[in-house]
């Protein structure tokens, strides 16, 4: 597949991340609880924009041949982290939701920094 068919595919599965977490953040700053009616939709809209994500990154990794090269680059690193952040901030907006203002704050940071480190990649090893 090509580069940019896969740029297409993780960009759609942060949109649909971004979109659950909105929903989220919104439904605990409205002082709702865990158990809504949307709940397993969300939480499927999220589980699969966190895969498709995952799957498309590497499948750009590969069209820059990258993977089997060793070490990654830490700006690879970074999008993980930033991945595996915005994969557990449902945690955070349930257990803690007063501060869901923060923790959607926190998110768009997040998704900011994992864009400004794709499109610059700092870091080059």
């Amino acid at each position: 597949m090509s580069h940019s068919f896969y740029n297409f595919l993780h960009l759609t599965g942060i949109f649909l991340v971004l979109l659950s977490l909105g929903a989220i953040a919104l439904h605990t700053l409205n002082g709702g609880t865990r158990n809504f009616l949307a709940r397993k939709w969300i939480a499927a809209i999220h589980g699969t924009g966190l895969i498709v994500i995952f799957v498309a990154g590497f499948g750009l990794m590969a069209r820059l041949n990258m993977v089997g090269q060793g070490v990654w680059p830490t700006w690879v690193l970074i999008k993980l982290g930033v991945w595996l952040a915005l994969g557990l901030m449902p945690v955070l907006l349930y257990r803690k939701p007063k501060y869901s203002a923060y923790w959607g704050l926190l998110t768009f940071i997040l998704a900011s920094t994992a864009a400004w480190t794709a499109i610059n990649k700092p870091f080059l090893n």
